[in-house]
């Protein structure tokens, strides 16, 4: 039996690595004197532009940082548009330009650039779970310009995004309740992208190993005497087999944005459609035996040849804003939309040989959701104290229609030599018809917020003080019979204080402390109690920090707690609450571009998410399954002078060691992967044209790449995948 990497890390007093990594990083990052040669860039006669003053609107975007790859503030929830100095919270917000020079698919391959997030599978399906300070965000409960239900439920599309901002700790107040009870370590919003005042005409074509090619277009106007409308049209379409072997992926998206604008009214429109078909999805697996086989060969793929998952989804919302002076602005928002999908899969549990074994679970899940919001923000002053007010309410309603079968015929094979098995059709359960789901689930959410943002001493002290108003009802209802089988209805008012003091002109130190409320987690398939919702979870966060911005480099650090229940299947295989998950770290983030034509964006999280108050005491002081003690992401990007318009960009990923269970009993061991890639920006006939290649795993290593903190599935690391792609402006 292999050692236990983290046996020998149980010494309550050493739970943080040795942080001399940290402090090597941040001194290169400040020490840097001598200056590099400008990297010299094509031609290009820029067009006069007149520029026209106005006044700052909360549908502006920050601008973003130097060197693009990140913006200088975000959407926090009912505080709005913030710049990242003047908000006691750690956020990034990621820009459309990283994704686009990284040749991003999916959301984990934009998040693989931040160390406090990590991404797997969620239970079950090919949908990607984030875990934020060591705690589950799943895809449901990412937001859409501030809408939770809105974007596709399982991998939703890029090419329409323009910032993918992460919030990092609880979040509840700001955004109110997710709709799917994750989120409580850190919360995404999604930016759809807008016209532009420059016209957009830009056409990509894609390919990706193992003969995977797609298309994309993005088209941008905007017209009317003054710029007022705008539209902005993207349609993707990209099929064939992934780098994990005999796994088959077409994706179809398109989506639609309008808008609208004058002196004091902003109104928005978003449109989207998207369908994915995945054939043979190499999902997550269970361990089952007493130690943790070393992972297969990356590329295998140890799905069954009649597995597949096919998801399709619809989203509309319309958002407007009205200024009725420069001291009150009111907005509202809604949105539905409508996600069938249908799924023929295999859950594996391996053994510690590499033998697996399973089952087949077909099921199909049908969601309809409609979200809304409105609010006022109000600005005034009393004596030499500036007041931003905000006063806003939510809701969020969801219908879930749902059948399963789930068939007991044994499913045996091999993780290092897959055997093909054909499709059992024996003995089972079944709930219904797939083409026809019955409701299964009715989610209500609802809450109000007031809020107060204090500013003095000529904006050197901000304070945030503030309450929400939070309830949330959930009824189940049994699969065979329809009646409720399952009802919860919780209300709490959570408050959030926060203080940012700015000592010198380029540093803020803050402090903060936010509670929330989300919904109890639904025992899964195979447990005593599947189908049933545990109690809404409480959450407190508190957290300390400093941030740096140098105009052209930025950096920060946070010390944080977060503190909420655990949930796990006990000894009587009953999904229960055992005791409270406490989980302390420290962050430490840098971006921007010290000098000129190098780039830098990373940063390292350290964790210690400790179990307490179990049952019986019997797991007081273990480590919670699926959190590394620590992680490393350092990406660079460097202008070659020397060639203009070049570009060589590298980065490096480290994840520590994971458990697998809550007695500690089994873990993953640690990894890390390197990334490279190359850039080539030029003209051709006055067009601009940009040339871009990206390989992932350039070492092709082999290995588990993460452990769900819900169920403790595992995930495998992608192998080595090399993706190249033009990009023509015209």
């Amino acid at each position: 039996m292999r050692q236990n990497p983290m046996s020998q890390n149980k010494d309550k007093n050493s739970r943080f690595p040795d942080l001399k990594v940290m402090t090597l990083a941040l001194a290169t990052l400040f020490s840097g004197h001598a200056m590099m040669a400008n990297a010299e860039t094509p031609d290009e006669t820029l067009p006069e532009v007149k520029v026209k003053a106005s006044k700052q609107t909360e549908s502006d975007l920050p601008e973003a940082y130097a060197g693009g790859q990140v913006a200088r503030g975000a959407r926090i929830g009912i505080l709005g548009n913030q710049d990242m100095l003047d908000v006691p919270f750690s956020f990034t917000s990621y820009t459309s330009k990283t994704i686009e020079d990284q040749q991003a698919r999916t959301l984990g391959d934009v998040l693989q650039n931040d160390p406090s997030v990590r991404t797997g599978q969620a239970f079950g399906t090919a949908a990607q779970t984030f875990v934020i300070r060591g705690y589950p965000l799943v895809s449901e409960d990412i937001a859409f310009n501030g809408l939770f239900g809105l974007l596709p439920r399982q991998l939703p599309t890029l090419e329409n995004i323009e910032r993918v901002d992460v919030f990092k700790g609880a979040s509840a107040f700001l955004n109110g309740v997710a709709p799917s009870g994750s989120g409580i370590g850190g919360s995404i919003n999604i930016v759809p992208k807008r016209a532009e005042d420059t016209p957009i005409n830009r056409a990509t074509v894609d390919y990706a190993q193992d003969g995977q090619l797609g298309a994309h277009a993005d088209f941008g106007r905007r017209f009317g005497s003054d710029n007022q409308f705008g539209i902005r049209l993207n349609a993707v379409q990209r099929e064939g087999n992934t780098s994990v072997q005999s796994e088959h992926n077409k994706l179809t998206f398109g989506s639609l944005g309008l808008d609208f604008r004058d002196e004091n009214l902003r109104l928005s429109t978003d449109i989207g459609y998207q369908k994915q078909d995945i054939s043979r999805p190499r999902l997550a697996v269970n361990m089952g035996g007493t130690d943790v086989p070393n992972a297969p060969k990356s590329d295998t793929n140890y799905s069954q040849p009649w597995t597949f998952t096919n998801v399709e989804s619809t989203y509309a919302m319309f958002r407007g804003e009205y200024d009725f002076s420069r001291h009150l602005s009111a907005y509202a928002a809604v949105g539905a939309s409508h996600n069938n999908e249908l799924n023929d899969l295999v859950s594996l549990t391996v053994a510690n040989n590499g033998s697996a074994s399973g089952f087949r679970f077909a099921n199909s899940y049908n969601v309809e959701t409609v979200t809304g919001e409105a609010g006022l923000r109000g600005r005034f002053e009393t004596g030499a104290v500036k007041h931003s007010v905000n006063l806003g309410a939510t809701s969020t309603s969801s219908t879930a229609r749902s059948d399963f079968i789930f068939d007991f015929t044994p499913i045996n094979t091999s993780i290092y030599r897959p055997v093909a098995q054909p499709k059992p059709n024996g003995f089972g359960l079944d709930t219904g018809s797939l083409g026809d789901p019955d409701v299964t689930n009715r989610v209500r959410i609802k809450s109000v917020a007031l809020s107060d943002t204090l500013s003095m001493l000529d904006d050197r002290l901000f304070v945030t003080l503030g309450l929400r108003r939070q309830s949330i009802q959930v009824i189940n209802y049994d699969f065979n019979t329809g009646a409720e089988s399952d009802h919860s209805d919780k209300s709490i008012t959570t408050p959030i204080y926060g203080v940012v003091v700015k000592p010198w002109q380029h540093v803020s130190l803050y402090a903060n402390h936010i509670e929330g409320l989300s919904q109890g987690p639904v025992a899964p398939l195979g447990s005593a109690n599947f189908g049933q919702s545990l109690s809404p979870l409480r959450s407190k966060q508190d957290e300390v920090g400093v941030k740096v911005d140098m105009g052209r480099y930025g950096a920060s650090a946070a010390l944080f707690q977060i503190e909420r229940p655990s949930t796990t299947l006990n000894a009587a295989n009953v999904f229960t609450n055992d005791g409270e998950q406490r989980n302390r770290g420290i962050e430490l983030n840098t971006f921007g571009e010290p000098l000129d034509g190098w780039r830098l964006l990373g940063g390292a999280a350290f964790t210690d998410a400790e179990l307490t108050k179990t049952q019986g005491g019997l797991n007081d002081g273990n480590t919670s399954f699926g959190v590394p003690k620590h992680q490393y992401n350092l990406g660079t990007e460097y202008d070659i002078a020397a060639l203009p318009g070049l570009t060589l960009t590298g980065r490096w990923i480290r994840t520590g060691a994971q458990y697998v269970r809550q007695d500690n009993s089994i873990s993953i061991p640690s990894w890390e992967r390197f990334d490279l890639g190359a850039r080539y920006r030029t003209k051709l006939n006055q067009h601009d044209v940009t040339l871009r290649a990206n390989v992932e795993n350039v070492f092709d290593k082999d290995y588990w790449a993460g452990v769900s903190p819900t169920f403790g599935q595992v995930t495998m690391g992608l192998p080595r995948t090399v993706r190249i792609s033009a990009t023509f402006d015209f």
